[in-house]
This record gives structure tokens, sequence and C-alpha cells, in this order.
């Protein structure tokens, strides 16, 4: 798989509305349909741009596994009592709801994940650079800060491996290594986020009237990609202002809503949810079909 994002290729700001709506109403939803819809549209998403690594589906896993189960320990509202644990009532309802938190977290994270493969730092500056410079270069740091860090504390841990500084003796001795990495890690980070934001105000990220790198150009695809948003967001607001979409885990577990109005909002917040994906799967269509029409020999005249 190419980690490069068909969807990605859109104009920023399409791009910066949509995961606006998308992360919005998956963490601000208390309803598990469109939590469902999000965590799969997310997880095509993944699956389609950088692949299906089974490592981080397990992880993925267990850390839904883990928000699914300890939400109940913590939380004992709910009328149905499934059993006791030390004298604490554990409820179905908590544990639904456990559920539910664990699909909205990995929903997020999916999502994020996304946004910072198709923003890039130089989209950050074109939106940002002439309004808002100095909230640009904090977005541009903050989405670079994950993928810099995961790669500087690799790098980091094989030199010491290589220098033979790292404990692999027993627990203790690999997690004090992995705290001094760590700690080396975070005040580099933090004297380049400087070192940056003092360059970036040398060159002039300040100034009035400044020009942006890259220029994008509003196309079809936008205007399709910002329609859908529109729509489902107006459908997605208006239910749930209306009560439409409401959804409740405590006292106890209510029906999901299936009303035409909320029945609307599920197709067309799915529709949007799944646009980054039928972009992925238009493209590699058109890529194999443009490679098999390369493949084919031409004809010569041998005459």
């Amino acid at each position: 798989m190419n980690n490069e994002s068909a969807f990605s290729h859109l104009h920023p700001l399409t791009l910066m509305l949509w995961f606006s709506f998308i992360l919005c109403a998956t963490v601000l939803t208390t309803n598990p349909a469109i939590a469902l819809l999000s965590l799969f549209a997310a997880s095509l998403h993944r699956a389609l741009t950088v692949g299906v690594k089974p490592r981080q589906v397990a992880l993925m896993a267990v850390f839904m596994l883990a928000v699914t189960l300890l939400n109940p320990l913590f939380s004992h509202h709910g009328v149905t009592v499934l059993f006791f644990l030390g004298g604490l009532p554990i409820t179905r309802e908590a544990l639904l709801f456990g559920a539910f938190m664990s699909v909205l977290c990995a929903a997020a994270v999916l999502w994020c994940s996304s946004l910072s493969l198709c923003m890039t730092s130089d989209k950050v500056i074109y939106l940002f650079g002439r309004p808002f410079p100095k909230l640009a270069v904090l977005l541009s740091l903050t989405l670079r800060l994950i993928p810099l860090f995961l790669s500087e504390y690799k790098r980091m841990m094989e030199v010491r491996k290589a220098c033979g500084l790292y404990d692999s003796s027993s627990l203790f001795g690999r997690a004090r290594s992995s705290l001094t990495v760590f700690s080396a890690l975070v005040t580099m980070i933090l004297e380049d986020s400087v070192d940056t934001a003092d360059s970036m105000r040398s060159r002039g990220v300040e100034l009035k009237g400044r020009t942006a790198y890259s220029e994008y150009r509003f196309r079809r695809g936008d205007l399709l990609t910002a329609a859908v948003t529109a729509a489902a967001l107006v459908f997605v607001v208006l239910s749930g202002a209306g009560g439409y979409l409401g959804f409740s885990f405590y006292p106890s577990v209510t029906e999901l809503p299936l009303n035409s109005a909320a029945v609307a909002s599920y197709i067309f917040f799915g529709a949007a949810a799944l646009v980054p994906s039928i972009t992925e799967v238009s493209l590699w269509r058109r890529l194999n079909l443009t490679a098999c029409a390369s493949d084919i020999p031409t004809a010569k005249n041998t005459l």
C-alpha cells in the first residue's frame, strides 16, 4: 500500500471542513449507529491507505477491550446488575457504555491518523499562514510531532543498543532504558520546536502579504465533497437538535432511533464518512486501468 492518500489531493479548505465535521460528530455523538459508522469508515480508509497491520489491529483491539472492561469498574450506574465484584455492582449499562466509548476513542484515533496523513505542513501554512501565522506554525509543529517522535525514538533506541547501553536483562532494566531515551527525546523535541519557531520568525512568517509555497485550486471533487459534507452536517445537526437521534445508556439503555430523520442522518453521515475510501478506490481503479493500457503493445506499421 502507498502511504500517500488520494483524499489528500483535495483542497486544504475542503479537507479541514470535512475532518472538522467528522471528528466533531464522532466525539460529540451519543448515538451508537453514528459511532459505528465512523469507526467502520475510519478503519476502511486506514486499510486502503497504509494497509492492514496485524500488530496495530491487535493493539487497537486490546485498547478497546480495556476501555470496555474498565468503565464498569469505576462507574456503577444502571438498573441492570450483572454481578457483584468486591461488593460493587457491575451493571449492563456501564458495560455497554464502556463499549460505546471504546468505539468512539478508536474512531477518533484512526481519523486523527488520517488527518496527519492528509493535512501536511504546507497545507496548514496555506490555510492559516496569512490570517493566523502563529497558529499555522503551532498546528504544523503539532501535526509533525508524533511521526517525528516515533522515528527519533526508534533511532535513539537503536543507537543505545549498538553502544551496549540498553539493559535487556530484566523488566526494570528495559523500563529504565526506555525512560532514559524518552527523557532525552522530550528535551530534543522541545529544543527543536524552539529552533523551528525562531527560524520561521526570522524567515518572515509574521510579515503581511506573504505568499504560500503551494497553490491549490478548488476542483470538482472539492465541490462534491463539500456538498456531501454540508448535507450530512445539516441532517445530523437538525436531527440531533430535534431529538431524533437521542440515545441514552443510563439509567437504562433506550432503543436505537430508527425514525425517518434518524435514518436519513445515518445515510448522509455514512456517505460523508465514506468519501475518503471512495476516493481511494476510484483512484486505485483509474491507476490500474492506466497501467493496463500502458502494457498493451502498440501495432507498428511494417509497410
